[in-house]
């Protein structure tokens, strides 16, 4: 009757300890993604409204750009230190390439002489040129009005290695392709 118990006993060790050795590496790899490939960002401000609303959660993939460049029309997760003093996580469209001439005639957006189609733009009446430099990326938020972007920045391009990753899709309040057209 011992000897059965000993028995039973070590089948539930081995049964409770496979189970902790399996949660363990599942929350290992689901950490790593996190950490490595994938993360949530929240949406804190109107400054791309009409496509992100404030509370969105969206998907980033942090490898997109291993494999591939930034694109014109991109949204991207970068850091930058032009908001505050202190460094800070943005969001916003990517406008201008390297390389790129940037001209903006009362809130229409010119690229190299060509009228960029924005429908998910809320325009506004500001005016300025800007050519963007080697390695440096010229964004605006979507919502021209309520958004401290390129414009107005001291520095008004965002670095390349300044670039976290690429939102890739919004999941909550409810899943939507953030790049539809319109």
């Amino acid at each position: 009757m011992l000897k059965d118990n000993k028995k039973v006993l070590k089948l539930k060790i081995k049964k409770i300890s496979s189970f902790f050795l399996t949660f363990g590496l599942v929350l290992f790899f689901l950490l790593a993604i996190r950490h490595y490939v994938c993360t949530p960002i929240y949406i804190p401000s109107e400054s791309m409204s009409e496509t992100l609303q404030v509370n969105d959660l969206l998907l980033m993939s942090k490898i997109s750009y291993n494999v591939s460049k930034p694109e014109r029309k991109d949204i991207v997760v970068f850091s930058s230190d032009q908001v505050d003093e202190k460094e800070t996580i943005l969001i916003k469209r990517i406008i201008g390439l390297p390389g790129d001439k940037i001209e903006i005639k009362n809130g229409n957006v010119y690229v190299n002489n060509k009228l960029l189609n924005e429908s998910y733009a809320k325009k506004d009446n500001f005016s300025g040129t800007f050519v963007v430099p080697k390695n440096k990326y010229f964004v605006l938020g979507d919502n021209r009005e309520d958004s401290l972007d390129s414009r107005y920045w001291d520095n008004p391009y965002v670095d390349k290695d300044d670039i976290i990753g690429k939102a890739i899709f919004k999941y909550y309040p409810k899943f939507e392709n953030i790049y539809k057209k319109k």
